[in-house]
């Protein structure tokens, strides 16, 4: 039941602060909610990736968040100006209010979110980053939702 009441109330929080003063920068905006069983009880890394190149989305929309993980470097090295990428690390029970998340929007042709959990799958959600979003990690995979 506390697993439900805690997103719910993400929600109301994300809402509460469209009423709000907006950042100068347009920007999309996150808030999240890890569950106390995210990932075994461990921190859970996160990146949010934008493209600014057609190629680079078609190689990101194949990839699982262990590939990104593993290549990210030299992903970045390949294409200094086809990425930007805000990353994160974080940790069960956690809750983190709506937070602009700071991407030039020009040129941008598709954003991602991945997140490494121990359990198996792709772990990977193409996103809007541009709008608001809810960020909800759990015991062995997470969801985006739109506010």
């Amino acid at each position: 039941m506390a697993g439900r009441i805690a997103p719910a109330l993400c929600a109301a929080l994300l809402l509460a602060g469209a009423a709000g003063c907006r950042p100068a920068v347009k920007t999309g905006s996150m808030a999240v909610y890890v569950s106390p069983e995210a990932n075994n009880t461990s921190p859970v890394p996160v990146e949010l990736v934008v493209a600014y190149d057609d190629e680079l989305v078609k190689v990101l929309s194949e990839m699982t968040a262990r590939d990104w993980f593993r290549q990210r470097a030299q992903l970045r090295q390949d294409n200094p100006r086809g990425l930007r990428t805000l990353a994160w690390e974080f940790v069960p029970g956690q809750s983190v209010p709506l937070q602009p998340l700071e991407v030039k929007r020009r040129k941008a042709r598709g954003a991602f979110v991945f997140a490494d959990f121990y359990a198996p799958g792709d772990h990977r959600v193409r996103v809007d980053p541009f709008k608001r979003i809810l960020l909800t990690l759990r015991e062995d995979g997470f969801s985006v939702d739109p506010t």
